[in-house]
């Protein structure tokens, strides 16, 4: 009899504790999240951190937490996180009364853009496993991730003499659009200056040769239809990403010598509100302390879609003052050639490049 007692009140015990760990396990818990910045290059790593308060006496034999992550965001996961096939990470906890616990996981963001975390799903039980609790709960979490910035050695810049000095490489951000004689090829110099009728006529390698950049404005156009069928689907993001970062590598250069830039596209942006504006980008060329950063966090937020055709986009396009636009497409036909024209006659300067050609700009 005795055993049978024992049997008896041990399996009341198990449905007590069940009870109790089923109507108060997540009682009085405390749950946030952030990252350790708001924003961040791709390849670089951060820290999330998840900060648990358990503020009542009741312990908590174990806590699974379950949030759906973006596989861009990449755990460097410890072994108390469980990485899912689906992306969904698991954190597993045990909890003392009154317990705080900070736990710190390294993230890599391999690829830009603006990833915010929303709900969290808190399942609690007794140490039997028998009873249990669930809630779900908004815990917002976000991170805007940057295009990933070339080395600006990787860009094939050409090379300047100076007088009375050796040759040597000067990293400067040099003006297309400015032509300032013709000279003999040297090492460096890039593949799309190449003058090819004078190298023809002469039988030597000669190079258009350009001054720096003095005073002008600078606008940096992407055309986000990879083919000239604006209904097609994006196929080929990792291009698409490159001249994204291609742009933004530009971009930085320019305003860390003062010029005023300027990016326009014809895809749009995703607000950090979570909601869509499907409407083409434009920032007007500006030198402002504020434009960088601007100019990162659209770049940032671009999805990899259009919200017009390139051609409408330039249709479209209004600037007040004389500016060079430089202008990056998969393609070029004779609407894009008649645009480009439209463009020059209102005193605009134009350089266009091909996508495929920026592999022959980056060594």
């Amino acid at each position: 009899m005795t055993i049978v007692w024992i049997i008896i009140s041990t399996l009341c015990c198990v449905f007590i504790f069940s009870i109790i760990f089923s109507k108060w396990g997540l009682t009085n818990l405390h749950y946030d999240r952030y990252f350790s910045k708001e924003a961040v290059f791709a390849g670089e790593q951060i820290e999330m951190i998840e900060v648990l308060i358990n503020k009542k006496c009741l312990p908590i034999p174990w806590l699974r937490l379950e949030s759906q992550i973006s596989p861009a965001l990449q755990f460097n996961a410890p072994s108390q996180l469980e990485v899912a096939a689906e992306q969904f990470h698991r954190s597993l906890f045990s909890m003392m009364p009154f317990q705080k616990i900070t736990r710190r996981h390294q993230v890599t963001c391999t690829k830009r853009g603006y990833y915010p975390l929303k709900t969290i799903d808190m399942t609690a039980g007794d140490p039997f496993g028998i009873g249990t609790t669930h809630r779900q709960q908004q815990v917002t979490a976000e991170i805007l991730v940057y295009p990933r910035l070339l080395d600006r050695e990787m860009l094939a810049l050409p090379a300047h003499r100076m007088q009375g000095e050796a040759l040597v490489q000067r990293w400067m951000l040099l003006d297309p659009f400015l032509q300032a004689g013709v000279r003999g090829y040297t090492p460096g110099d890039a593949l799309n200056t190449i003058n090819w009728k004078l190298t023809a006529k002469t039988g030597q390698l000669q190079v258009n040769q350009h001054d720096p950049t003095a005073d002008h404005h600078l606008l940096l156009l992407l055309n986000f239809d990879l083919t000239e069928d604006m209904w097609m689907p994006i196929l080929e993001e990792d291009r698409l990403e490159w001249a994204i970062s291609y742009i933004a590598t530009l971009a930085d250069t320019a305003l860390n010598r003062g010029i005023p830039t300027g990016f326009g596209c014809n895809s749009y942006s995703i607000l950090r509100s979570g909601q869509t504006r499907k409407k083409p980008i434009f920032i007007a060329p500006n030198n402002n302390r504020e434009q960088y950063g601007y100019l990162l966090e659209t770049l940032a937020s671009l999805p990899s879609d259009r919200s017009v055709s390139f051609i409408t986009f330039l249709q479209q396009l209004f600037l007040s003052q004389k500016t060079d636009i430089l202008m990056l497409t998969a393609w070029i036909n004779d609407s894009l050639q008649e645009e480009i024209r439209r463009l020059e006659e209102r005193g605009h300067a134009v350089k266009l490049f091909k996508l495929h050609e920026l592999d022959n700009l980056v060594r």
